[in-house]
């Protein structure tokens, strides 16, 4: 049987393509890099199709369609290997065949769906998900779990399910209230794939019934005066815009630097997804002119308020500009330019970072895993930017991609990839990030961007790569804070207690909010 990434002598194919004649086109997303939608289909079938062509060296041994059609029909998933062609061309979206991907090729659970589901609702398209069973069985089975706790994001996901289900009320009020809220605090914890399990399963309770109860979490969370900022929790709030959204976090944008961060990225994933009337965002229109001419001309808040203004539907961006009366200052990240010429030197860095990956996982160049990899580093919309890093998260090959982002950082003179390539291993929260961070720790922001990628994997976080960010607290030292929350740090400890030389009283506040609120959550 032979290998995948074997070559054909003849032809230099692969050896499963010159088996089986001529191999399929790389798919390719022709959306404008700055236009207002993407081919999200062509993005979906990609997944599916190179996680099937790099699986892990147990599973991918011949996995072609024919050997998946009988693989999955003995999961008891039938399908023929026309499905299969056009699942992984992107014409047809099966959750069914998803799941089967996962257990054929030997992926972690969710590792394929989460990211997908995420991608779907948030261009508002039907990802084809598996309908949830109804039997008091499959119900108690997942429910059971999340009440005794503790809770794999695998089990959030199949309790989402159950309880968005229409013909399913699983959980009266007050006791679905005690079980989701611990859900709103572990995506904020959790790492790798849990992560984006936990957001899916948060954001299909925050579109069901149930969506008030999230909402009065998220409101309750964020509120919470010493809390970091809370952005996956806003970002699921934002899933499910209604006009008691929009009117609770307009009056939350004087709020601290913490709580604006979650408003504004609450606000923006509202915005992408929208389905409101226009005037029902006229009420943020007064507040959002207001904050911003009072906040201070190049400080983090001015910068999180202009990102506001331009996601607010055109009307309203049109008043509040009127109201500003200047230009908006720049984007805190953006790509050089927004075309595919090697001219511009962002997309280029992602091509070259793309054909490495490739060229290491023996497979054709994948257009597709570029324009993720200039959408995670460079483009400054949420909308693009979030749905790319947990694409690329839950790939078989994440670890490749963490490790030639890594690289990328350290060959390039580039001051703006210099800049967003450590963000985006630690937005990807990889435990395969830590070793290739080490050098890059120290009393610079990217060493505290560094020291968050060791959190994330478990690893010791040295103090001097946070102690300088302690005070004041915004915007880093929040961030320093959870870092030494994530890895387990005892000096937190004494930072909670204000027995650190380096705190002060709110920085005390925020250390004991982050010990309650818990450590790192995996799976």
């Amino acid at each position: 049987m032979g290998d995948l990434r074997a070559q054909s002598p003849e032809s230099g194919m692969p050896a499963e393509a010159a088996r089986r004649g001529r191999p399929p086109s790389p798919l390719v997303d022709r959306t404008p890099l700055n236009g207002a939608a993407i081919d999200v289909g062509t993005r979906v079938g990609w997944m599916l199709r190179v996680s099937r062509l790099t699986a892990g060296e147990e599973t991918r041994d011949d996995i072609g369609l024919r050997e998946l059609v009988v693989a999955l029909r003995k999961l008891g998933i039938a399908a023929s290997e026309s499905t299969l062609s056009r699942l992984e061309a992107g014409r047809v979206r099966s959750g069914a065949l998803v799941d089967g991907y996962e257990q054929v090729l030997g992926l972690a659970p969710t590792s394929l769906r989460a990211p997908i589901e995420v991608l779907c609702r948030g261009t508002g398209q039907d990802p084809g998900r598996k309908p949830a069973p109804t039997t008091l069985a499959a119900v108690t089975a997942a429910v059971e779990p999340v009440l005794a706790g503790p809770v794999s994001g695998e089990q959030w996901l199949a309790f989402a399910d159950v309880l968005s289900h229409p013909d399913v009320v699983a959980l009266p009020e007050g006791l679905a209230r005690t079980a989701i809220r611990p859900l709103a605090s572990e995506v904020r914890r959790s790492v790798g794939i849990g992560m984006a399990a936990r957001y899916e399963a948060l954001s299909l309770l925050r579109c069901s019934r149930y969506g008030d109860i999230v909402l009065d979490i998220g409101l309750e969370l964020l509120d919470q005066v010493p809390a970091p900022p809370l952005l996956d929790l806003a970002r699921a709030l934002g899933e499910q815009p209604s006009e008691r959204l929009l009117t609770e976090l307009s009056r939350r944008l004087d709020g601290t630097p913490s709580l604006l961060e979650g408003v504004v990225t609450a606000l923006a994933q509202a915005s992408t997804v929208n389905g409101l009337p226009s005037s029902a965002w006229e009420v943020l229109t007064e507040p959002v002119g207001r904050s911003y001419l009072e906040s201070e001309p190049g400080s983090w808040r001015r910068a999180n308020l202009a990102y506001l203004v331009r996601v607010l539907p055109a009307e309203q961006r049109h008043r509040v500009l009127a109201r500003i009366g200047e230009p908006l200052p720049a984007p805190i990240r953006q790509p050089a330019e927004w075309t595919s010429s090697r001219r511009n030197i962002h997309h280029t860095a992602a091509l070259d970072v793309a054909r490495r990956i490739t060229e290491e996982q023996g497979i054709p160049e994948q257009p597709v895993l570029a324009r993720l990899l200039f959408e995670a580093l460079y483009d400054p919309r949420m909308s693009r930017e979030f749905p790319a890093v947990l694409m690329l998260s839950g790939l078989p090959f994440a670890d490749s991609v963490v490790r030639h982002v890594a690289a990328l950082h350290d060959d390039i003179s580039d001051e703006t990839t210099r800049t967003v390539a450590p963000w985006l291993l630690m937005r990807m929260r990889s435990p395969d990030a830590a070793p290739h961070v080490g050098d890059w720790v120290g009393p610079e922001p990217q060493g505290l961007v560094a020291a968050l990628v060791l959190a994330h994997s478990g690893r010791p976080v040295p103090l001097d790569a946070v102690t300088p960010f302690l005070s004041p607290l915004p915007q880093y030292g929040v961030r320093a804070l959870a870092a030494l929350a994530l890895a387990g740090n005892p000096v937190l400890g004494e930072i909670a207690s204000g027995q650190h030389p380096s705190t002060d009283a709110e920085t005390s506040a925020t250390a004991r909010w982050l010990l309650d609120d818990g450590p790192r959550v995996t799976p």
